[in-house]
C-alpha cells in the first residue's frame, strides 16, 4: 500500500480504516502487507516512483494506529499488487486556456493488472464530466451542466432554485458550493471565487431519514435509531464496488451498501461516520445493486480498449435518497468516486470483498509470471 503526502506518512490511516485488521485477514491467506512511502515529488511519466518501504509492519490492535515501522529503500514492481492508496502523489494541476486548473493522474509505471486504481481508472475520478457520461447512460444519475452553461441550466430548472456546483476534480466534497440562485452562481463566477471549468446541478435534499434500509448487526442498528430519524444532517447510501477480471477476461462485480452520515446542519454532506447496512436489504434483483454493478463495469470498459477493460477497479457510487431506496423514481446517482472511497470498520462484506479481490488479481499475477 502507497502512503503520502509525498515523503510522509499519516501514521493513522484514513482510507482503509484498520489496516491491522487488511494485515491480519491477508495473513490467512498467505499474503503479506507492506507500506511504502513515496520519496520524489510527482512526475510527468507513468513510470515507478522512487520508494522507502516498511516490511510487515505492526499496528495498535486495538487503535489500528501504526506503532512500528521501518522504512527502507525498496521497489514497488517487486510486488504482484499494489494499492495507489494516495493518489495525490501521483496526480498534477495542469493549467487549462481558460485559466483553470484540470488534475491529470501520471500513473506509478505498473501494468493495470497489479495497481489497483490504474490511472485509466483514476482519469474518472479526475473529470466529473467523465464519469457523468457514464452515470447518465445509464439512466440514474442527476443532470449535469457545465457551470459556464448557467443560462441553459436555467432554462430547464429555474434559476431562483437552489443549485449546487462541483468543481471538476473534486473529491471528499472539496469545492462543492450550493448556491440560492443562478445568480448567485454567476456573480461567484464574475468574481473568480469558483472555477469556470466546473459543473451545475439541481440542489437536492438528502436530510430527510432513509427508509428500506436494515443495519448489519446490532451496534449498527443503535447507530441507525440515533442517525436515522432526525432531519438535522444529510445522508446517502454509499455503493462499494470491487470489480476483477476473471482468466477469460470476464468483469465481475460485488457492491455493498454502507450508509453515510454527515456532520449536522449542513447542505452538502461531509463524511462524519458509515454505518453498515445488511446486504440482503440491497442486493442482487435492487436497482440500487445493480445499477452500481453496472456502472463499475463500464468505468472498467471505457477506461480499457475496445476489447480489452481495465481488469480491477475498487470505488464506490453515493446514492442521494429521497424516501425508500427501493423507489425509482426517489434514488439519484450524486457521485462516482475512484480515489479514496473510504472503507469503514463495520462495512464487514464489502472489507472482505475487498480483500479476497486483492488475493486473487495478486494469485493471477504471480500464476502468469512463472
Amino acid at each position: 500500500m502507497l502512503y503520502g503526502q509525498y515523503a510522509q506518512h499519516p501514521w493513522r490511516e484514513d482510507m482503509f480504516l484498520r489496516p491491522d485488521i487488511i494485515q491480519k485477514n491477508l495473513k490467512k491467506w498467505g499474503f503479506g502487507f507492506d507500506i511504502g512511502v513515496v520519496t520524489q515529488p510527482p512526475g510527468t511519466m507513468d513510470e515507478p516512483p522512487k520508494v522507502r518501504i516498511a516490511r510487515n509492519p505492526i499496528y495498535d490492535q486495538h487503535t489500528g494506529d501504526l506503532k512500528e515501522a521501518h522504512f527502507l529503500p525498496g521497489t514497488i514492481t517487486d510486488y504482484p499488487g499494489v494499492i495507489d492508496h494516495w493518489v495525490g502523489n501521483f496526480q498534477d494541476e495542469i493549467l487549462q486556456p481558460d485559466g483553470s486548473y484540470q488534475r491529470t493522474a501520471h500513473g506509478i509505471g505498473l501494468p493495470a493488472a497489479r495497481v489497483w486504481n490504474h490511472k485509466s481508472i483514476q482519469y474518472f475520478g479526475n473529470h466529473k464530466d467523465k464519469m457523468d457520461a457514464i452515470i447518465q447512460g445509464h439512466g440514474v444519475g442527476i443532470p449535469m451542466y457545465a457551470a459556464t452553461d448557467y443560462d441553459m441550466y436555467a432554462s430547464r430548472h429555474g434559476a431562483t432554485l437552489p443549485l449546487v456546483y462541483k468543481p471538476q476534480g473534486g473529491s471528499l466534497g472539496l469545492g462543492v458550493r450550493v448556491f440560492a440562485s443562478v445568480q448567485e452562481l454567476k456573480k461567484a463566477l464574475q468574481d473568480k471565487m469558483i472555477s469556470p471549468n466546473g459543473f451545475l446541478q439541481e440542489f437536492i435534499e438528502n436530510n430527510h431519514p432513509i427508509r428500506g434500509i436494515m443495519p448489519a448487526t446490532k451496534q449498527d442498528e443503535e447507530l441507525l435509531k440515533r442517525y436515522n430519524v432526525d432531519s438535522d444532517r444529510p445522508r446517502e447510501i454509499r455503493m462499494h464496488v470491487i470489480t476483477t477480471t476473471d482468466n477469460t477476461g470476464r468483469l465481475y462485480t460485488e457492491a455493498y451498501p454502507v450508509m453515510k452520515v454527515s456532520y449536522p446542519h449542513r447542505q452538502t454532506l461531509k463524511y462524519e461516520l458509515g454505518i453498515g447496512i445488511d446486504p440482503t436489504c440491497l442486493g442482487p434483483g435492487s436497482l440500487m445493486h445493480d445499477k452500481s454493478v453496472e456502472l463499475a463495469q463500464a468505468v472498467c470498459q471505457a477506461a480499457g480498449t475496445s476489447d480489452k477493460p481495465t481488469p480491477q477497479y475498487y470505488g464506490v457510487f453515493d446514492w442521494i435518497v429521497r424516501g425508500d431506496v427501493h423507489d425509482p423514481d426517489a434514488i439519484w446517482v450524486g457521485d462516482g468516486n475512484c480515489r479514496g472511497p473510504g472503507l469503514p470498520v463495520n462495512a464487514y462484506a464489502a472489507r472482505e470483498a475487498f480483500e479476497r479481490a486483492l488475493v486473487s488479481s495478486a494469485r493471477s499475477v504471480i500464476n502468469s509470471s512463472v
